[in-house]
C-alpha cells in the first residue's frame, strides 16, 4: 500500500508540476528504476493539461552519450560499452515548431536506411491517427557493416511539433530473430508512452 501509494504521490506532483510549467521545452524527470525521462513535446497547442508528450524512460542501466541533455537528439548507450561498439541504443529526438510530420519521420528513416544498409526488412509499419495527434510506429532489421540490428521507432506529431523515440539492437549470436523482435517491442511498450497535462 505504501508503495501504491508514494507512486501516485509521484505521479501527482509530476502532473501538477508539468501542467504549471512551460511546455515547449524538453523536460527530464528522475524517476525510480529509470535513469531519468524525458517528456517530448507532440501537441501543446491544447489547453493546459491537456496537452500532449511523449515520454521516454530510460533505464539505469544507460548512460547519455552526449554531456547535455537539452540538446533535440539524444543518444543512450549501456553504461559499460563505447559508443563505437555499442550492443544496445535509445536515440531520442524532437522538432519544435517544425511542422514535421511522425509519417514523414517514419518515412524518411525507413528510406535512410534502407539506402545505407543491406537486407532491409520491414517488419512493421503503421501510422495512426488520434485526431489531436498522429502516431508512427517502424520495426525493421537490417545487416550493416556485418552486424545484424534490429530498430524500433515510434514518433508522434501535433501540428507543429514531432518527437519520437528509437531503439536499435545488435542480435547477437545467441538471439533468434523472434527474440529480437519481442526485445524492440517491449522496450517501445514499457518504456515509450504518450501523457497528457
Amino acid at each position: 500500500m505504501k508503495t501504491v501509494y508514494k507512486s501516485f504521490l509521484l505521479v501527482l506532483t509530476l502532473v501538477i508540476n508539468t501542467c504549471l510549467l512551460s511546455n515547449q521545452s524538453i523536460k527530464t524527470e528522475d524517476l525510480k528504476g529509470y535513469a531519468l525521462t524525458l517528456s517530448l513535446p507532440v501537441n501543446v497547442t491544447l489547453p493546459k493539461c491537456k496537452r500532449i508528450h511523449l515520454n521516454a524512460s530510460i533505464p539505469k542501466e544507460f548512460s547519455p552519450v552526449n554531456a547535455t541533455l537539452d540538446a533535440p537528439m539524444q543518444e543512450f548507450i549501456p553504461s559499460n560499452e563505447k559508443v563505437e561498439k555499442w550492443s544496445q541504443i535509445i536515440t531520442t529526438r524532437a522538432f519544435l515548431d517544425q511542422r514535421v510530420a511522425a509519417e514523414t519521420m517514419i518515412s524518411g528513416i525507413k528510406q535512410g536506411i534502407s539506402s545505407q544498409v543491406n537486407q532491409l526488412k520491414v517488419i512493421e509499419e503503421k501510422i495512426k491517427n488520434y485526431g489531436i495527434y498522429t502516431e508512427g510506429t517502424l520495426i525493421i532489421m537490417y545487416s550493416y557493416n556485418s552486424r545484424t540490428e534490429v530498430m524500433a521507432a515510434r514518433y508522434c506529431s501535433g501540428p507543429y511539433d514531432c518527437s519520437g523515440v528509437q531503439y536499435t539492437i545488435l542480435v547477437s549470436l545467441k538471439m533468434t530473430e523472434s527474440m529480437a523482435l519481442n526485445k524492440v517491442k517491449t522496450f517501445l511498450d514499457k518504456n515509450v508512452s504518450i501523457i497528457t497535462f
